[in-house]
């Protein structure tokens, strides 16, 4: 495999739409955040972390669509795999409650001597009525009903936030925020030049799928969630 080819699929593999689908940071570590680009709408940070060789990446977009529709997009487990880019595997571990779940997700591989990629994460949602927003956070875990699968690489530290915030019954403002350790032969720099583009293929992929129809989503988060009760 020539490097061109690995270059590209490790930039893919990197982009994990985990559902994760995935707080927002706090006032005093947004200071941190440096802008290094702003494309189609979406604007890209990065920051350093404290005792890491791995830099953190954060992205915003204004999406055309209902705080409900892009929650659906994000809650769907079983369309993962039609929209994000290379995930062979998303499914649901265990169902401990509304909000809070444990996944699986895999990316895999379409060359030779790379191996997929795979993680088992803990998924909480968290709802803000003073602010009008829903966070997500998932982190890596482990599972019993989940174990080491043979030539996949299970990643070795996995740190997704996504906060929606309610604009208005048409817009949402979506901030991803992402930092991993995809294990393996990867060396940390080659991972946080890759990683760059995370969110903005993330964030984009999220706002095309809002596009499509998710009835069954919307009805089981209508069914969930008493909207007016917490202010969306």
């Amino acid at each position: 495999m020539n490097f061109a080819a690995a270059w590209n699929f490790l930039r893919r593999t990197l982009i994990l739409s985990l559902v994760l689908a995935t707080v927002l940071l706090s006032p005093t570590s947004a200071k941190a955040w440096e802008e290094i680009s702003k494309k189609e709408g979406v604007t890209v940070w990065q920051k350093k972390v404290p005792n890491s060789p791995f830099v953190a990446f954060r992205g915003e977009l204004l999406i055309n669509a209902s705080i409900r529709k892009v929650l659906a997009v994000l809650n769907d487990q079983e369309r993962k795999t039609k929209w994000m880019h290379l995930c062979t595997a998303n499914y649901v571990l265990e169902h401990i409650k509304t909000g809070h779940l444990i996944l699986y997700n895999r990316t895999g591989s379409s060359y030779p001597f790379v191996a997929d990629r795979d993680v088992v994460a803990e998924v909480i949602l968290v709802v803000d009525k003073e602010n009008a927003t829903i966070n997500i956070s998932a982190k890596n875990v482990s599972h019993p009903r989940q174990g080491l699968v043979d030539g996949v690489v299970r990643l070795q530290n996995l740190d997704l936030h996504w906060s929606l915030k309610f604009i208005n019954k048409t817009k949402t403002l979506v901030r991803y925020e992402v930092l991993t350790d995809p294990g393996g032969w990867v060396p940390a720099w080659i991972v946080n030049i890759v990683s760059e583009g995370i969110p903005y293929w993330t964030l984009k992929g999220l706002a095309e799928q809002t596009k499509e129809p998710y009835p069954k989503s919307i009805a089981y988060l209508n069914a969930s969630f008493d909207w007016a009760s917490i202010g969306l």
